[in-house]
């Protein structure tokens, strides 16, 4: 009889274990392989519920700056104000995505957050911020955009682990933080938009497929489209 109980206390032991780690490992972020496109199934996402006609892009991104133009996911963008430090990396979407005449490259002075004081916010639906290669710099153009931020804007933060950019980000009725993949995605807002809360469920779906490829759009589409999120 003892050992009968030891063994079923052992296995209760074992169970409550395991129902832990694989909470611990559900919640934690998926490290991808390509880093830089993790925000891309978010996008894809915000695509739907938010029908953006305008877009500012603070440094700019082949998978960022593709996604954005890709007709198939942004359908009813209009424009895309694209801003960015780097000569060499101007000279790389020009060659690649240049063709489209939606999109107006602009050269920054490094910090880009000195170089868009001038900008008025209001003209854009969505706002999306990964520039400068320190994070102190990074940091104050979300906080430059977030002083200056009006009710139509979304602003979404790549790289939204870091505890400086989620402190610069602070202010916004709203804020969720996508962290099914590494490096994260922060999601800001201050639109009563009920639509805009089910980010949270996209995060949830991006967690039941975050082994797959974050830049191949085509899955994530189909993805969100089988789960509701993509109509």
């Amino acid at each position: 009889m003892k050992q009968l109980m030891a063994d079923i206390y052992f296995r209760h032991v074992l169970l409550r274990a395991w129902i832990t780690l694989r909470r611990h490992v559900w919640y934690m972020s998926w490290p991808c392989d390509k880093p830089f496109a993790s925000h891309v199934p978010v996008l894809i996402a915000l695509a739907n519920i938010v029908r953006p006609k305008s877009v500012l892009e603070l440094g700019s991104g082949l998978y960022s700056t593709g996604t954005f133009l890709n007709r198939s996911l942004f359908p009813e963008l209009e424009h895309l104000d694209t801003w960015e430090d780097d000569p060499t990396w101007i000279r790389t979407i020009k060659q690649t995505l240049g063709g489209d005449s939606r999109l107006e490259l602009h050269t920054a002075q490094a910090p880009i957050h000195k170089s868009i004081t001038g900008v008025v916010l209001s003209q854009y639906d969505v706002i999306f911020i990964d520039d400068s290669k320190q994070d102190e710099d990074r940091a104050q153009t979300i906080s430059t955009v977030v002083a200056n931020r009006t009710s139509r804007n979304v602003i979404v933060i790549h790289d939204f682990e870091k505890p400086c950019y989620r402190s610069a980000s602070a202010g916004p009725a709203h804020s969720a933080a996508m962290t099914a993949l590494l490096p994260n995605t922060g999601v800001l807002w201050d639109r009563p938009d009920a639509r805009l809360r089910t980010i949270l469920d996209v995060d949830q779906t991006i967690r039941r497929y975050r082994p797959e490829a974050p830049e191949d759009v085509v899955f994530w589409r189909s993805v969100f489209h089988e789960h509701g999120e993509i109509r």
